[in-house]
């Protein structure tokens, strides 16, 4: 049985983002053809969205190609007999059962893979705290942006203040286009640096 490739997981997010945040960059510094700021700043949400969401999906199937190659831990966790060779399909039931495991933090995301996977081959225990710092905070504009709700928006501005000095809160798109979108260009290129600190 063919076991999963890691480094195509790798190479396949670090390209997608790196497109986006070149794309990102063009769309920043263009004059005519989106050149309302407004229209910039819906982009620039837009453009968060899609990050995370690849980070999402390379997160899970990261997982899946490290429990497809060390099953071990998995069936301790589980207290399960799994096999030495178990299919792709079987990993994923395994670690996500039939629907989806919502994990909001990167620290959260380190305990699990320290719980499912050994530690020689925990390729998550390598992302940096800098990173996996941005990454939070890039999920806490992504949770307002897809809620709207008082309670997202109150952790934002926490996040604002704490992290970032605002003492007044500002929609994601005026946040990520601030300085010729230099926040949003840092929460791609943290998902960028973990995957490479993972990989390394």
């Amino acid at each position: 049985m063919n076991k999963a490739n890691l480094r195509k997981c790798h190479k396949d997010l670090e390209h997608s983002l790196g497109r986006l945040s070149d794309f990102a960059s063009r769309v920043l510094a263009a004059k005519q053809v989106v050149g309302d700021a407004e229209d910039k700043r819906d982009l620039m949400e837009a453009f968060l969205l899609r990050a995370c969401s690849r980070w999402e999906r390379f997160v899970e199937e990261q997982l899946v190609a490290c429990v497809n190659r060390f099953p071990g831990k998995l069936g301790e966790y589980l207290a399960a007999e799994i096999p030495s060779h178990p299919s792709k399909e079987l990993c994923r039931v395994l670690l996500f059962g039939n629907g989806y495991r919502n994990i909001k933090k990167c620290s959260d995301l380190k305990k699990f893979a320290k719980k499912v996977l050994p530690e020689a081959s925990n390729p998550f225990a390598k992302i940096k705290p800098d990173d996996a710092k941005r990454i939070d905070d890039a999920f806490e504009v992504r949770n307002y942006l897809s809620h709207r709700s008082h309670h997202s928006r109150r952790t934002l501005a926490k996040i604002y203040e704490t992290n970032y000095g605002l003492k007044n809160f500002r929609e994601p798109g005026q946040f990520l286009v601030a300085d010729g979108g230099a926040r949003l260009l840092a929460f791609i290129e943290a998902f960028r640096s973990a995957s490479k600190s993972m990989s390394a």
